[in-house]
């Protein structure tokens, strides 16, 4: 990932959460058409129709196993980390969240669908109260000549925030990247031209709370954002937003 995407390991430090679309918006052998993921991340095939991966947004949470039925879809998962897509069964799963090496008590438990062929990250996140939240990044027309960029906003107890990208012509310094602002566990995504460019979490008076490295965003391919980590925080549990390829 790193000679193709060298600027999306954007662990960034500060603090705030994220989830859903602009206005607000989830073994048998893989067929030649089945879908691919849009980098380099290795798809663990172990038979189904839809793809999933898990995302540790948890604040102070302890590493995680994360089960889908009986099939252990991630394993030892620390906080900021986010697990391998994996080939799963398409239709209604139930989802179980322990500690690593354990089989009970269980963090968080929830049932959700899985499209046949869609690409979904499970996020864990929050903190007295954890949940589990299924995001669709195969929602959204695939445009060739343009990216798609899915922001997430994880991080729990920050308020509702903007997301701008820099801009030497507006009197501002910067523009918007999303129409609206995001509440925590709510998403939006946008299509782009293809760029280098950097995103910035803002409060909804405007003030930064965070600016990303550089992100390079290439025609046809789909990124997603997770903002995750406490607002105001140190160490492991600073704010930090997340950039990763995302699958078709």
């Amino acid at each position: 990932m790193k000679n193709v995407f060298p600027l999306l390991g954007l662990t960034l430090s500060a603090s705030v959460p994220l989830l859903a679309q602009p206005a607000a918006e989830q073994t048998k052998p893989v067929k030649k058409s089945a879908a691919k993921p849009a980098a380099e991340k290795t798809v663990v095939r172990t038979g189904g129709t839809a793809f999933l991966r898990v995302l540790h947004a948890m604040p102070g949470g302890p590493s995680v196993d994360v089960y889908g039925g009986s099939v252990k879809v991630a394993s030892n998962l620390g906080f900021k980390n986010i697990s391998d897509y994996m080939e799963v069964k398409s239709g209604k799963s139930n989802f179980k969240v322990v500690g690593a090496g354990k089989t009970d008590p269980a963090v968080v438990t929830d049932s959700m669908s899985l499209v046949k062929g869609k690409f979904y990250t499970l996020a864990i996140s929050g903190k007295q109260a954890p949940t589990l939240t299924s995001i669709n990044e195969s929602n959204g027309k695939e445009m060739p000549d343009k990216a798609r960029v899915r922001v997430v906003h994880l991080a729990p107890g920050a308020p509702a925030v903007l997301i701008t990208a820099p801009s030497e012509r507006a009197a501002s310094g910067y523009t918007k990247f999303l129409p609206k602002a995001l509440e925590y566990g709510k998403s939006g995504s946008k299509t782009a031209n293809p760029m280098t460019t950097k995103l910035q979490i803002r409060t909804e008076d405007g003030k930064i709370v965070k600016e990303t490295d550089e992100i390079k965003l290439e025609a046809g391919n789909r990124y997603s954002a997770f903002a995750v980590g406490e607002v105001g925080a140190n160490g492991a549990g600073a704010f930090e937003v997340i950039v990763k390829p995302a699958a078709k």
